[in-house]
Order: structure tokens, then sequence, then C-alpha cells
């Protein structure tokens, strides 16, 4: 029995023949079958599975999934949603190129598309070798390690990007474990890994591709939990002008830990770094508060363009649908 007071107030727990029986001060009271208590137990406050850093062999050989396949299994499906708790990062083949693939998926793995000023559902990154954008996603060029949208306060949790058309040459997509540069940060250099997560900064983004849009909004790089744990990264040089000038006695020290972590991610020949030509009819499924990615430099000659398709899902539609899964397959 477990019982606890504090002045007029007392809790008082006991089992009798599996049941949980509870009082809480002089009028409520509630019995519990212990047999529903185990099956109703979840992950209210914890994800569906634990989270791995990656290593050389992981970060070369992600887990990948049959779409065909996994439209008719549940068991694929739910073992997705596991692999990219774990992982960050999963690859999907035979997604075909017609149709509404990344619509099909937002229903199998979550619980429908999140919305963003580039579309309510699916936004086309048509990239060409000339023309005016504003946005370097829409040109030939390289585009470094980053995550999406930190412009929005609430940053778009899973970003899906499904290959249409490749480029004649290069377009290779990039992807790197940021919680893995992050806690190695952390070792080598707590004060800098601290100091990335106490100052907020501005990201600011505008554009007039699909609307004309101006976002800003203000995030830690590093953002932890109450136990220290990492929860997410905002990390993307084109979208995060400067600091916070009320910090300027600190500004010296936050771009030094800045630039230890930037050099992490961004060093060439990593061998953490994922890299693969996504070809057409296949996809890639990032954690966007985890994983960083990023493309190859590229050659778009005589009208030849790279296409994407992109969208967005929400982490709490996408662990709804593991933990339906989890209970319909038990």
């Amino acid at each position: 029995m477990l019982a606890i007071s504090k002045g007029n107030l007392f809790l008082r727990c006991e089992c009798q023949r599996q049941t949980l029986l509870r009082r809480f001060s002089a009028v409520q009271r509630n019995r519990f079958q212990t047999a529903w208590l185990r099956h109703e137990k979840h992950h209210l406050f914890s994800p569906l599975a634990e989270k791995k850093l990656w290593t050389e062999e992981s970060a070369q050989n992600p887990p990948e999934y049959d779409f065909q396949a996994m439209k008719s299994n549940d068991r694929q499906i739910h073992d997705a949603i596991l692999s990219l708790e774990k992982h960050g990062l999963i690859l999907l083949r035979n997604c075909g190129t017609e149709g509404n693939f990344v619509l099909e998926l937002a229903n199998l793995m979550a619980a429908g598309p999140y919305p963003s000023v580039f579309g309510p559902a699916v936004a086309p990154v048509i990239s060409m070798q000339s023309g005016h954008y504003s946005d370097f996603i829409y040109t030939a060029n390289e585009i470094l390690l980053h995550t999406d949208l930190p412009v929005y306060r609430n940053v778009p949790p899973v970003l899906v990007m499904h290959s249409i058309e490749t480029a004649d040459w290069g377009g290779e997509s990039l992807a790197l474990d940021g919680f893995l540069a992050a806690e190695q940060l952390r070792q080598a250099d707590p004060s800098a890994f601290n100091l990335l997560c106490e100052i907020p900064i501005p990201f600011r983004g505008t554009g007039n591709e699909y609307v004309d849009f101006y976002l800003e909004a203000w995030h830690p790089i590093i953002r932890t939990g109450k136990l220290g744990q990492l929860v997410q990264l905002c990390f993307n040089n084109s979208r995060a002008p400067r600091i916070a000038l009320k910090h300027k006695d600190r500004l010296g020290d936050w771009y030094k830990a800045f630039y230890r972590l930037a050099h992490q991610i961004q060093r060439e020949s990593n061998p953490l770094t994922f890299k693969r030509l996504l070809t057409p009819g296949s996809a890639i499924v990032v954690d966007n508060h985890r994983v960083l990615h990023g493309r190859s430099q590229m050659r778009l000659d005589n009208g030849k363009r790279r296409v994407l398709n992109t969208i967005y899902f929400d982490w709490d539609g996408v662990r709804a649908k593991g933990r339906t899964l989890e209970k319909k397959l038990s």
C-alpha cells in the first residue's frame, strides 16, 4: 500500500485481487483492473522507439521499404514508423512518378499532410539551370545541409521528398544525423553546446514562388528537454541572418560555438553523411527536427529539370498511427 498525506489532503493506493484501489482525500475513489492498466499503457511522454545515433554503417545503409508492399501490410507500415523514429531517415522505393504518392503516404503513415506556405499539401521543388528565384532550392546550386522551415514557430516535424525527374549530372541527396553532431559538440565543448541551447536567434524567410510570404520565428540552434535529451535542431544558414543584439556581450562566444557545430556538420568527406541519387519513383523521409538534408551541385542542360514533390507530416499523426497499429498487431 502507498499512502501520502499533507494537511487535510491524502492519497492512498493499494492492490486487492488484481484491482488497484485509489482514494484521494475523502471524496474521490477509483478502482482499476490491473489487466486493463497493462493493456492501456502507452508512451504518452516518449517516442515509439528509442532514437539511435548514426554510425558509418547506418548512415550509408538506412532502413528501406517497398511502398507498394507497405500499402497492404500493416506490419511494414508499423516497422517503417518505428525505423523513422529510431533512425530519423528511411528510404522508399517503387513509389511511381504519377499520381499522388505523397498524399497516399501521408494517410498511410500519418494523419494527413502538414500545410505550409508552399501549399496545403504537395509542394513541387522544380530546379532549373537558370532563372530568377527567391530560394536556392530552385536553382542548380549545391544546397548545404540544413533543417527545413525554421521560420515557423512550429517547425514542420517530418519531411518527405519524392523524386520525379533527375539532373543530367549531380543532384545527389545528402543527409546527416544532427543529433549525433550535437552530442559530439556536447562531449567536446559543453559550454559551446549550452550556449547554442540558451540563445534563440531569428530565422527569416521571404519568397513568392507559390504565394508572397514573409515569415520569422525565433529558436535556439539546439533544443533540449527537461532531462537534457535532444529534442530539436534548427540549423539553416540561409534563414538565420543574425543573433539578437541584446546578447551582444556573448556574440563572439556564440559564433565560435556555432562555427564548431557548423564545421562538424558541413565538413567534406564525412563518412557519417548519407549520399545517394534518388532515382525517379524513389523517396526519402526524414525527421526534420533531427536530420539535416541537402544536395550536391548539379547540371541541368537544354531545359532539363530536377523535380521533387515534397510534403510535411506532423509527428503527432505519425505516432498516433504507430500506436494504433501497435495495438492492432499485438
